[in-house]
């Protein structure tokens, strides 16, 4: 009798020490993660291609992202031009930024701007009443300074925002911070920010 009441109160007692675990690490979550998209999946120009969501808990839920996809120039292998796509959604608006060695472009429904890689003075934004996505290439350093959720995401070459190095296909959040971006040559990120 005594052992049957030994074994469930143990029970109940390591239930009760999981649940309290999981709901501390869930509200010491911090503000900033810097996390890894994964690599790009390789494609012939002109092959079919399907998208298929990340699943990240370090992803606001406000934005769905898709695998990222590079598109061979010559068919069978990587080369600096090839075409490369990272897709992402905002609610019910769906944004496509493609870009090589050349050229950046974003599209999305009633909306298409490319700019070239050589002209500083070019800008690639697009927005909404709730969303701004810029497409930052050019500047050495930038200061956001509003009460805004964004997420950075690195494409190309390395970053720093708030002091966390990035590299390649890192991604982070912030929530009601200012940030401070500062890039290295030769890098490509995006920012996409939510007026909360």
């Amino acid at each position: 009798m005594k052992r049957r009441s030994f074994i469930a109160y143990s029970s109940l007692t390591a239930i009760g020490v999981l649940v309290c675990q999981s709901g501390i690490l869930a509200t010491a979550k911090p503000i900033a993660n810097a996390v890894q998209l994964p690599e790009a999946l390789s494609h012939v120009r002109h092959g079919n291609y399907g998208l298929k969501a990340i699943k990240n808990h370090f992803l606001p839920k406000w934005i769905k992202v898709f695998e990222p996809h590079r598109f061979l120039e010559n068919g069978f292998e990587s080369t600096e031009n090839d075409l490369q796509l990272f897709q992402f959604d905002l609610e019910n608006q769906s944004l496509v930024l493609g870009y090589n060695n050349e050229s950046i472009s974003l599209i999305s429904e009633g909306f298409q701007k490319e700019i070239s890689l050589h002209n500083s003075d070019q800008k690639l934004r697009f927005e909404t009443d709730t969303y701004q996505v810029s497409v930052i290439n050019k500047l050495e350093s930038l200061a956001i300074e509003t009460k805004q959720e964004h997420v950075l995401f690195v494409l190309k070459g390395k970053a720093s925002a708030n002091n966390k190095r990035l590299v390649e296909r890192d991604f982070v959040h912030f929530k009601n911070e200012n940030i401070n971006v500062e890039l290295s040559e030769n890098t490509l990120v995006i920012l996409v920010s939510k007026t909360v």
